[in-house]
């Protein structure tokens, strides 16, 4: 059994105002799932995206509140960034159940001023500037 590990791939607080984010929405498309989080910059609302590539599952939730997906959450990994869990039994499991091609990955990330959490299984994720008008 392989022990499963939190790292943080994106910090969050590198470019989110100390206030946080002003809103997060989730859009499924196909096999992809893209996080838009908007945000203040100066005089100008701004949004980033997370775009998660190759995606078998999103849960989105309340937070703080019960969380069904393990490992629970604990302070190392609740804020402050995208996390993805190394050696996640979820994972592992999906990327059986697929065969053959990209394995999956095990994301989480927690929006402590929108009281949100959302997980996702994918291939990757890649976070880009939304450019033009919020």
């Amino acid at each position: 059994m392989v022990q499963s590990q939190w790292v943080k791939i994106h910090d969050l607080y590198a470019w989110l105002p100390g206030h946080g984010e002003n809103s997060v929405s989730v859009c499924l498309q196909g096999l992809d799932a893209d996080v838009f989080v908007d945000y203040d910059s100066g005089e100008a609302a701004k949004r980033k995206v997370f775009r998660f590539r190759n995606v078998c599952s999103v849960y989105k939730a309340s937070f703080p509140g019960p969380v069904t997906i393990t490992p629970p959450l604990d302070r190392a990994n609740i804020g402050g960034g995208l996390m993805e869990l190394l050696g996640s039994e979820q994972a592992r499991a999906w990327t059986e159940h697929f065969g053959a091609g990209e394995g999956v990955r095990h994301y989480r990330i927690v929006f402590l001023a929108e009281n949100l959490l959302v997980e996702v299984f994918g291939s990757e994720v890649i976070v880009e500037d939304v450019l033009g008008q919020v």
